[in-house]
Protein backbone atom coordinates (compact mmCIF):
# COMPACT_ATOMS: atom_id res chain seq x y z
CA UNK A 1 0.00 0.00 0.00
CA UNK A 2 1.44 3.36 -1.01
CA UNK A 3 1.57 5.92 1.77
CA UNK A 4 -0.39 9.11 1.12
CA UNK A 5 0.92 12.42 2.44
CA UNK A 6 -0.80 13.92 5.46
CA UNK A 7 -1.56 17.59 4.74
CA UNK A 8 -2.53 20.08 7.46
CA UNK A 9 -4.90 22.84 6.34
CA UNK A 10 -4.07 26.21 7.96
CA UNK A 11 -5.84 29.53 7.63
CA UNK A 12 -7.87 32.04 9.57
CA UNK A 13 -10.61 30.73 11.84
CA UNK A 14 -11.61 33.60 14.12
CA UNK A 15 -13.51 36.58 12.73
CA UNK A 16 -15.59 39.51 13.90
CA UNK A 17 -18.90 37.82 13.02
CA UNK A 18 -20.22 34.27 13.19
CA UNK A 19 -20.87 34.41 9.44
CA UNK A 20 -17.20 35.17 8.77
CA UNK A 21 -16.14 32.30 11.04
CA UNK A 22 -18.36 29.94 9.02
CA UNK A 23 -16.89 31.31 5.77
CA UNK A 24 -13.37 30.66 7.10
CA UNK A 25 -14.39 27.10 7.96
CA UNK A 26 -15.82 26.65 4.44
CA UNK A 27 -12.61 27.91 2.80
CA UNK A 28 -10.58 25.39 4.80
CA UNK A 29 -13.11 22.67 3.99
CA UNK A 30 -12.80 23.42 0.26
CA UNK A 31 -9.01 23.08 0.46
CA UNK A 32 -9.33 19.82 2.40
CA UNK A 33 -11.66 18.36 -0.23
CA UNK A 34 -9.21 19.30 -2.99
CA UNK A 35 -6.34 17.65 -1.08
CA UNK A 36 -8.38 14.43 -0.82
CA UNK A 37 -9.24 14.61 -4.54
CA UNK A 38 -5.54 15.06 -5.35
CA UNK A 39 -4.60 11.89 -3.47
CA UNK A 40 -3.52 13.34 -0.13
CA UNK A 41 -5.02 12.97 3.31
CA UNK A 42 -6.28 16.28 4.70
CA UNK A 43 -6.31 17.27 8.35
CA UNK A 44 -8.61 20.26 8.73
CA UNK A 45 -8.60 21.67 12.28
CA UNK A 46 -11.32 24.14 11.25
CA UNK A 47 -13.69 21.18 10.97
CA UNK A 48 -12.21 19.23 13.86
CA UNK A 49 -13.18 21.89 16.40
CA UNK A 50 -15.77 23.89 14.46
CA UNK A 51 -17.75 26.20 16.74
CA UNK A 52 -16.16 24.79 19.92
CA UNK A 53 -15.39 28.34 21.10
CA UNK A 54 -16.05 28.85 24.80
CA UNK A 55 -16.18 25.15 25.69
CA UNK A 56 -12.53 25.19 26.79
CA UNK A 57 -9.87 27.90 26.62
CA UNK A 58 -8.68 28.65 23.05
CA UNK A 59 -5.17 27.50 24.04
CA UNK A 60 -6.55 23.95 24.34
CA UNK A 61 -7.49 23.89 20.67
CA UNK A 62 -4.40 25.77 19.51
CA UNK A 63 -1.95 23.49 21.32
CA UNK A 64 -3.88 20.46 20.07
CA UNK A 65 -3.62 21.76 16.51
CA UNK A 66 0.16 22.11 16.88
CA UNK A 67 0.32 18.51 18.09
CA UNK A 68 -1.61 17.40 15.00
CA UNK A 69 0.61 19.51 12.74
CA UNK A 70 3.72 17.90 14.25
CA UNK A 71 2.60 14.61 12.66
CA UNK A 72 1.93 16.01 9.17
CA UNK A 73 4.04 15.85 6.01
CA UNK A 74 2.99 19.26 4.70
CA UNK A 75 0.99 22.36 5.56
CA UNK A 76 -1.28 24.09 3.06
CA UNK A 77 -1.98 27.76 3.77
CA UNK A 78 -5.54 28.90 2.94
CA UNK A 79 -7.32 32.22 2.49
CA UNK A 80 -5.91 35.33 4.12
CA UNK A 81 -3.59 33.30 6.33
CA UNK A 82 -1.16 36.21 6.58
CA UNK A 83 -3.80 38.08 8.62
CA UNK A 84 -4.18 35.24 11.12
CA UNK A 85 -1.77 35.05 14.05
CA UNK A 86 -2.72 31.41 14.60
CA UNK A 87 -2.03 30.45 10.97
CA UNK A 88 1.26 32.36 10.98
CA UNK A 89 2.27 30.58 14.20
CA UNK A 90 1.38 27.23 12.63
CA UNK A 91 3.51 28.04 9.58
CA UNK A 92 6.45 29.11 11.77
CA UNK A 93 6.16 25.86 13.74
CA UNK A 94 6.01 23.87 10.49
CA UNK A 95 9.11 25.62 9.13
CA UNK A 96 10.97 24.98 12.40
CA UNK A 97 10.07 21.29 12.08
CA UNK A 98 11.10 21.13 8.41
CA UNK A 99 7.52 20.51 7.28
CA UNK A 100 6.98 21.52 3.66
CA UNK A 101 4.45 24.24 2.86
CA UNK A 102 2.61 25.96 0.05
CA UNK A 103 -0.32 28.31 -0.52
CA UNK A 104 -3.57 26.66 -1.63
CA UNK A 105 -4.61 29.50 -3.93
CA UNK A 106 -1.24 29.36 -5.74
CA UNK A 107 -1.49 25.62 -6.35
CA UNK A 108 -5.13 25.68 -7.44
CA UNK A 109 -4.64 28.66 -9.78
CA UNK A 110 -1.90 26.74 -11.56
CA UNK A 111 -3.59 23.32 -11.40
CA UNK A 112 -0.60 22.04 -9.43
CA UNK A 113 -2.19 20.57 -6.30
CA UNK A 114 -2.14 16.96 -7.54
CA UNK A 115 1.51 17.32 -8.60
CA UNK A 116 2.43 18.82 -5.21
CA UNK A 117 0.65 15.99 -3.36
CA UNK A 118 2.33 13.35 -5.56
CA UNK A 119 5.74 14.92 -4.91
CA UNK A 120 5.18 14.64 -1.14
CA UNK A 121 4.30 10.95 -1.52
CA UNK A 122 7.25 10.27 -3.86
CA UNK A 123 9.74 11.98 -1.53
CA UNK A 124 8.46 10.02 1.42
CA UNK A 125 8.55 6.73 -0.49
CA UNK A 126 12.12 7.36 -1.64
CA UNK A 127 13.26 7.68 1.98
CA UNK A 128 11.19 4.95 3.60
CA UNK A 129 10.49 1.28 2.97
CA UNK A 130 7.10 0.33 1.55
CA UNK A 131 4.37 0.03 4.16
CA UNK A 132 3.27 -3.60 4.23
CA UNK A 133 -0.28 -4.49 3.27
CA UNK A 134 -2.30 -5.15 6.43
CA UNK A 135 -2.96 -8.73 5.30
CA UNK A 136 0.78 -9.47 5.46
CA UNK A 137 1.06 -8.53 9.12
CA UNK A 138 0.88 -11.42 11.56
CA UNK A 139 0.37 -9.17 14.56
CA UNK A 140 -0.19 -5.52 15.28
CA UNK A 141 3.19 -4.25 16.46
CA UNK A 142 3.18 -1.20 18.68
CA UNK A 143 5.22 1.52 16.97
CA UNK A 144 8.03 3.05 18.97
CA UNK A 145 8.58 6.77 19.23
CA UNK A 146 11.62 6.37 17.01
CA UNK A 147 9.67 4.60 14.24
CA UNK A 148 6.91 7.23 14.35
CA UNK A 149 9.49 10.00 14.01
CA UNK A 150 10.88 8.32 10.90
CA UNK A 151 7.48 8.43 9.19
CA UNK A 152 7.44 12.19 8.61
CA UNK A 153 9.15 14.25 5.91
CA UNK A 154 11.70 16.64 7.36
CA UNK A 155 12.53 18.79 4.35
CA UNK A 156 11.68 22.46 3.82
CA UNK A 157 9.27 24.08 1.38
CA UNK A 158 9.65 23.36 -2.31
CA UNK A 159 9.50 20.57 -4.81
Amino acid sequence: MKRRPLVYIAGPYRASTEREVVLNIRRAEEAAIEVWKAGGVAICPHLNTALFGGVLPDETWLSGDIEILRRCDAILMVGKWQDSKGARDELLFACDQGIRWEEFEYLISRARLATWIAARADRWAANHPEIPDSSSLTSSPTPTAHSLKDVFITEGRGE
